[in-house]
Order: C-alpha cells, then sequence, then structure tokens
C-alpha cells in the first residue's frame, strides 16, 4: 500500500490530500476541480499510474483498480451526503467487474454516470483533443520502432475502455469525415519529422468498423486526405481482423493508396492464410486481452501460440499489446513477437517527448 500510495502523489497536487481508510481503499480530497471532466482526465491519470506491476518479495502483483467520484457542493452539502455519493459511484464502478471509474450523479435516481454517459453528454470539442502516441519497442533492437496513435479529450485517452468518448465526434452528417481530417491534420507535421529517423518504421493509427463500413470512406481518404506519398507508408492503420470476412475490399484499396495495414483481435476472428497471403498487412498483433489470459488460460495460449505460427510461416511481424511485466515480455519474445508495447515500455509521449527519445536512442 505504501507502494500504491507513493504512485498515486505523483498524480495529485500539492493542495490534494490522500487518505486509506480501509485495507485496500483510499480517498482522495481534491481541492482545486473546476469541473467533472477535470476530476475524470485525474483519476484516468491515477489508474495509468496503477497500471504497472507492484513488487512483493520478488513476485510482481498487478493491480486491478476502481475509482468513484462525487463532486461538492455540486452533489452533496456536507461531507457525510459526498461519502454517500463517492460510496454509491464506487459500488458501480466494482460492479462493472471490479475495474473503471464512474461518476455519481444525483439526477438519475442515486445511479452513477458511467464513461459511456459521459461520452453522450459531452459536445465535440476539437480545442480540446490533442494526440500522444504509444512507444512499440523492437524485441531485436530494443528501440522504439512504432508508435500507437493515441486521441485525447481533455488529457483522457480514448483507446480501451474510454473509446466511448470519441462517439460524439463521429455524430451528425460528415462527423466522421470531420474527425478524420483532424487526425491526419494533427498527424502530418510529427510524421515529417519522425519520418526522418531511419530506424523508425511508422504511426499506427486505429480506425473502428464505425468508420471501415461507411460509404464513402476510401474516396475519403483518397482524395480529402491530403498526406504526401511519402509519408502515407510510414502510417499504418489498424483495423479489427473480422474486417477482412466483410470489407477485404476495403483494405485492398487503402494498401492501393500507399498507406500500409495492421491487423488487431486475432483471437475473434483469424483471416484464413491465403486471404494473409494476398493481403499482406504489415504487422499482426496480439491485443491485451489475450496477451492477459495467456499467463493463466492453456487454451488461449494455444490460440496465441497458433497465431504466431502462422505469422512466423507467412513471414508476417508479430506485435502484442497490453505487456505489463518483463516476465511477460519474456514469455511473448519465446513466442516470436516482434513488436511489444504497453505500461512496462512506458506511457503515453507527447510528438516532442517522441521525437527527443528517438534522438536519444541513435546517439
Amino acid at each position: 500500500m505504501s507502494d500504491v500510495a507513493e504512485r498515486i502523489q505523483v498524480g495529485l497536487s500539492r493542495y490534494d490530500t490522500l487518505y486509506r481508510i480501509r485495507n485496500d481503499r483510499l480517498l482522495i480530497q481534491l481541492r482545486h476541480v473546476g469541473c467533472a471532466e477535470e476530476a475524470l482526465r485525474i483519476a484516468n491519470r491515477l489508474n495509468e499510474l496503477l497500471a504497472y506491476a507492484v513488487r512483493v518479495d520478488r513476485r510482481e502483483i498487478h493491480l486491478s483498480t476502481a475509482v468513484g467520484i462525487a463532486l461538492a457542493p455540486l452533489q452533496a452539502n456536507d461531507a457525510g451526503e459526498l461519502m454517500g455519493a463517492v460510496s454509491q459511484a464506487l459500488k458501480t464502478a466494482q460492479r462493472s467487474q471490479g475495474a473503471g471509474v464512474r461518476l455519481y450523479d444525483p439526477t438519475r435516481q442515486r445511479k452513477a454516470l458511467t464513461v459511456d454517459d459521459f461520452a453522450r453528454l459531452i459536445k465535440p470539442d476539437y480545442e480540446q483533443m490533442t494526440i500522444g502516441f504509444r512507444p512499440v519497442y523492437g524485441v531485436s533492437s530494443h528501440r522504439i520502432e512504432v508508435a500507437q496513435l493515441t486521441p485525447l479529450f481533455k488529457g483522457v485517452p480514448c483507446l480501451g475502455s474510454n473509446e466511448s468518448l470519441l462517439a460524439p465526434f463521429f455524430e451528425g452528417e460528415g462527423g466522421w469525415q470531420t474527425y478524420l481530417t483532424w487526425l491526419f491534420g494533427q498527424l502530418q507535421l510529427p510524421l515529417a519529422r519522425l519520418a526522418q529517423h531511419t530506424k523508425f518504421q511508422g504511426v499506427v493509427i486505429t480506425l473502428g468498423a464505425e468508420i471501415v463500413e461507411l460509404p464513402g470512406f476510401v474516396e475519403f481518404m483518397a482524395q480529402r486526405i491530403h498526406l504526401p506519398k511519402s509519408l502515407r507508408t510510414h502510417v499504418i492503420i489498424e483495423f479489427d481482423a473480422i474486417e477482412t470476412r466483410d470489407h477485404e475490399g476495403v483494405l485492398f484499396d487503402i494498401e492501393a493508396l500507399g498507406y500500409r495495414i495492421a491487423l488487431n483481435r486475432l483471437s475473434d476472428y483469424l483471416p484464413p492464410i491465403q486471404q494473409l497471403k494476398e493481403l499482406e498487412p504489415s504487422l499482426l498483433k496480439l491485443d491485451a486481452e489475450l496477451v492477459e489470459d495467456m499467463v493463466s488460460n492453456l487454451a488461449r495460449r494455444r490460440q496465441l501460440e497458433k497465431i504466431a505460427d502462422i505469422a512466423a510461416d507467412l513471414d508476417i511481424p508479430l506485435g502484442a499489446e497490453g505487456v505489463q511485466s518483463a516476465g511477460l515480455r519474456m514469455q511473448l519474445t519465446h513466442q516470436g513477437v516482434s513488436y511489444m508495447q504497453g505500461d512496462y515500455f512506458g506511457r503515453l509521449l507527447s510528438s516532442e517527448m517522441l521525437q527527443e527519445q528517438l534522438i536519444l536512442e541513435n546517439m
């Protein structure tokens, strides 16, 4: 708990106070928070800090955290009411497989406001959107060879459990087009600088089915995304593997435009070998859930081994998300994984910080 407390303190300001109220429960009083969005950003930051394993007696222990948030005087007039409200939010977070962040909402019969609810309430505001980069390390080179682009709304990463924060940006006629224009516009200058590093392979951009399935997607990428051809080869667009079943033509068209592709979530759907040969993806990626389950689930480990064998036979690099520890890194290396990303390899970086890191690695 001392180790946990030290990590939490890193994410707090000098005005905030940390209390331990039970063996496994901590209370944080934030004194200068202007809105619910700011509290949500801090909570997600704390979750990131606690994602790293804790070492106890030479063992690595991974934590699962649940966070409840309540605001005063908006939702409570005194300390008792505030504790009651935050307890309600915490119970809802714990019911969600014991993890996550929940905001209390007194207007909904003492139900907690989930991140999905929050996503539906926010208004798209690109002035509050930024991008970050998750380092992807090459196993052989021990360097950053790829970076995963991550959109952030008010500092909250919009991937994984918080991906729903992007939903309002896709709504309305042309919403997805505005989003892609913004995304590639933000990427162009950093990508031009990153591409100057000869050992840097490119930036991975994840596009979900809600975009791929839209009519006019390929035409939009061809006519409205003004990215020089010299930079397109440094863009790896990541699709769920299941998209190869219904939208194979779209993936071929994207490759024809000069982009490279990666396939993820192979645990949900593994394309036929012949299709993979024809498509020639630049990367196959093991999703974080499969990587986590590999440790304790024999069936999932065999599934991973099957994917690794196919990748080796086809000479397609294999990557892995969600690498949390040195032990996991070693196991995946033995499975033939070439690229790894996750909390073990560091936090999200700005484009400037990523650029500095690449310079340091080349010195």
